[in-house]
C-alpha cells in the first residue's frame, strides 16, 4: 500500500474527525464545516506532514502504546490496570451527568490537588459551536457542558499544548487521543511532558450535523434556526434539548421517540465511526462511560465504568474515593464486556467493514489494534447490504431529504425496531433474566448500598 502524500481521500470520503492534527502538522490546512458530510473537515488538501499524522489515515497503536505508557498493550482490551463502577456523590453534579458525574468529579480532582494547572474540555461556544478550552478552577467544572454527541472542531486542542509550558490534564474521545499522540509523537515530543493525564471517554460513535437538521424538520422547525442542543441530562437517559430562536425549547424522549430513533440512529454516524477499533480509549490514563450492565440498571441518575490504564489512573480512582467525591466498586473485565458489549470491544463490526470498504476501493484508514481477531466473524451478506443501504441513505442526507429517510426507516426497519422495544420491556421492566436466572452479573442488592 502506497503512503498517502495528502488528504484529498480524506476529504472526499468523510473520514475526518476534526482532531486539529493535520492543522498543527501543515499550517496551510484548516477545518471547514463540509455541507455534504456536515462534519469538520480539511478545507484543503495539505502535504506529507499533514498525512502522516492523520488518524484518518493510519494508527499504529503498538507503537503509540510505547510512547504513550512505555509497554505494550497486555491484553485485547489494552492495557488495564483497574476497572471500576464509580459514582459522584455529589447528587447534583451526578444527575446532571447522567452518566455518574465521574468526569467532572475527575477534573475537579486533577485541578484541587494541584495535579494540573489546567485541563482541556470542551466549552459551548454559541449555537451548534463547542470547542476545546482550558479551565484552570475547579469552579468552572460544574459549568461545563455535558455530553456532546455531534461532529465539533476540535483544532485548538494541540495549539493550547502548544501554547502553555504548563501542567496539562485533556479530556478526549478516542479518535481525537489518536491524533493528539500521531502528533506529538512524530513531530513534537517534547510536548509530551506537559500531558500529565488524560481522560478518555468510552465512545460509540459520534453523529453529523445531519441528525440535528433531521430531528429539527421532523418537528417542523426551521434547521437553521437551531441555536443550541443537550443531548442528556436529568437521568440516566436523559431527554435531547433542542433550542430555537427566539427562545423556544424543545424536548424529546431520547428512548421512546420515534422522529428521534430516525434522525439518531447509526446511518447518521460520522463515515470513520463504522471503521473505529478504539471505542474503549485504548490511550487514555483514565477511561470513563455509561454502565450499561443490567446489575446497575436500577440507577435513576446513572453510574460511570471506569478503566485505569495507567498507575496515574489508578492512584486518581484511588484518591477521589479517599476525598468522598466518588463510591467506588471494583469489577472485571467479564463486567466491562458486558456493559459495553462485544461489538464495541472488540470492533466485531469495524473490521470486517474495513475489509469490505478496501474492496471497493473505498479510502479507509488502517487500524489494527490489540483487539484484532478477538471478535466473532460476521456474514458477509449482511456487511455488504448494509454497505448498499449506507450509500443510499448518505445520498439522500447530502440532498437534504430527511422526510424521504424517515420512511425509509419506518418501512425497512419497523419490525426491527418493534421487536428491539419488546426486548426492552421484556428485561428492563419485567427483568425477565433476572427472573428466570439468566442474568449472572454482579449482585444488585449490594451496588444498591453504594450508589444511588
Amino acid at each position: 500500500m502506497t503512503e498517502a502524500t495528502d488528504l484529498r481521500d480524506v476529504r472526499a470520503s468523510g473520514m475526518c474527525i476534526a482532531c486539529g492534527a493535520c492543522c498543527a502538522a501543515d499550517p496551510s490546512v484548516s477545518l471547514e464545516l463540509s455541507p455534504e458530510w456536515q462534519i469538520y473537515q480539511p478545507a484543503s488538501n495539505g502535504g506529507m506532514q499533514a498525512a502522516g499524522v492523520c488518524p484518518a489515515i493510519a494508527v499504529d497503536y503498538q507503537r503509540l502504546h510505547q510512547f504513550v505508557f512505555a509497554t505494550a498493550p497486555m491484553s485485547p482490551l489494552g492495557l488495564i490496570k483497574a476497572i471500576y463502577l464509580a459514582q459522584s456523590t455529589d447528587a447534583e453534579r451526578n444527575k446532571r451527568a447522567s452518566s455518574g458525574g465521574l468526569i467532572k468529579e475527575a477534573i475537579r480532582y486533577l485541578l484541587s490537588a494541584d495535579i494540573a494547572d489546567g485541563v482541556i474540555s470542551i466549552v459551548h461556544i454559541t449555537g451548534l459551536e463547542y470547542e476545546p478550552r482550558l479551565i484552570r478552577s475547579v469552579e468552572e467544572v460544574d459549568r461545563l457542558p455535558g455530553s456532546i454527541y455531534h461532529n465539533i472542531n476540535l483544532q485548538a486542542t494541540i495549539s493550547l499544548l502548544e501554547r502553555y509550558d504548563e501542567r496539562i490534564a485533556l479530556v478526549a474521545i478516542p479518535c481525537q487521543l489518536e491524533g493528539v499522540y500521531n502528533y506529538l509523537s512524530r513531530l513534537r515530543p517534547e510536548l509530551r511532558k506537559r500531558l500529565v493525564f488524560t481522560i478518555g471517554l468510552l465512545c460509540a460513535w459520534q453523529y453529523s450535523r445531519h441528525s440535528l437538521r433531521a430531528i429539527a424538520t421532523y418537528l417542523n422547525l426551521d434547521p437553521d434556526g437551531l441555536t443550541d442542543v443537550a443531548f442528556r441530562g436529568g437521568d440516566q437517559i436523559g431527554k435531547l434539548r433542542l433550542q430555537f430562536a427566539p427562545n423556544q425549547e424543545v424536548q424529546v424522549d431520547r428512548r421512546a421517540n420515534l422522529k428521534y430513533q430516525v434522525a439518531f440512529d447509526r446511518y447518521f454516524n460520522t463515515p470513520r465511526c463504522f471503521v473505529c477499533i478504539n471505542h474503549t480509549n485504548f490511550l487514555a490514563d483514565l477511561v470513563v462511560g455509561d454502565s450499561w450492565m443490567q446489575s446497575t440498571r436500577f440507577t435513576k441518575t446513572g453510574i460511570s465504568i471506569a478503566i485505569a490504564r495507567s498507575d496515574s489512573g489508578a492512584r486518581a480512582m484511588c484518591a477521589m474515593q479517599q476525598r468522598g467525591q466518588i463510591a467506588v466498586h471494583q469489577i472485571t473485565d467479564k463486567e466491562l464486556i458486558e456493559s459495553e458489549g462485544e461489538a464495541l470491544v472488540y470492533g466485531e463490526f469495524a473490521y470486517p467493514f474495513s475489509d469490505l470498504l478496501r474492496t471497493q476501493g473505498m479510502h479507509t484508514p488502517i487500524l489494527h489494534g490489540p483487539n484484532s481477531g478477538y471478535g466473532r466473524i460476521l456474514r458477509a451478506e449482511k456487511l455488504a447490504a448494509f454497505y448498499l443501504e449506507l450509500s443510499t441513505r448518505r445520498t439522500l442526507m447530502a440532498q437534504g431529504r430527511y422526510p424521504a429517510l424517515f420512511w425509509r426507516k419506518l418501512l425497512r426497519e419497523g419490525h426491527k425496531m418493534a421487536q428491539r422495544y419488546l426486548r426492552w420491556f421484556i428485561n428492563r421492566v419485567l427483568r425477565l433474566k433476572v427472573l428466570t436466572g439468566q442474568d449472572r452479573s454482579l449482585c444488585r442488592d449490594e451496588l444498591k448500598t453504594k450508589f444511588r
